[in-house]
């Protein structure tokens, strides 16, 4: 997986809100702490144990909000506001050249990273590096940069190659363009629906 940008980025007001949490929740830890020892053995490790427990504190939260909770409605919809794209995709690459090819897609997507597996029976690929667009337009755009690998593919026109693709969010659906780079010179567009839809 690798990082990905927003253009409306909320990053050090979430770092912040954690942080927060990650104080109270220490403070806890540290009010209840001399309850169990001595003052003295208090006294001389507490500055360490703080550190410590902020530390845990921190970590602690900031894999509960990456992983699991910058995708819930209520904080994705109000904070985040970068759509969830998590799951298996179905759909085709349509080439003006080529027939239509039917591709399968994997998204793997936390707060901070992504990646985009796409696959054919000739080829598969992954991004390399990815933006949403969320404020200029109704619905988000999606664009990135890929690396396309073919599978021991002997046909000339199918090797591998780099390109980029430009895609619209809407009702679990990713439409777009993509461009391959210029030793293939090939472009076409791409339709994704989403599996398994809750």
């Amino acid at each position: 997986m690798h990082n990905y940008s927003v253009d409306k980025n909320h990053d050090k007001f979430i770092l912040t809100i954690i942080l927060i949490f990650a104080g109270f929740l220490d403070a806890l830890i540290n009010y209840i702490f001399p309850i169990w020892f001595h003052n003295f053995f208090v006294s001389i490790f507490y500055f360490p144990f703080f550190l410590i427990t902020f530390i845990a504190c921190f970590s602690f939260l900031f894999f509960l909000f990456n992983d699991f909770l910058w995708s819930k409605k209520p904080i994705n919809n109000w904070i985040v506001k970068c759509p969830d794209l998590n799951g298996n995709w179905e759909g085709q690459v349509i080439n003006p050249c080529y027939d239509p090819i039917d591709v399968h897609v994997e998204i793997k997507q936390t707060w901070t990273k992504i990646i985009i597996y796409l696959n054919t029976d000739t080829a598969e690929s992954k991004t390399k590096a990815l933006t949403f667009f969320t404020e200029d337009s109704t619905y988000p755009k999606v664009e990135y940069i890929y690396y396309n690998k073919t599978k021991n593919n002997s046909d000339k026109d199918f090797y591998s190659h780099g390109g980029t693709a430009s895609l619209i969010y809407k009702e679990n659906c990713l439409v777009g363009n993509y461009y391959t780079d210029e030793q293939r010179r090939t472009y076409g567009k791409i339709k994704l629906c989403k599996k398994n839809i809750k």
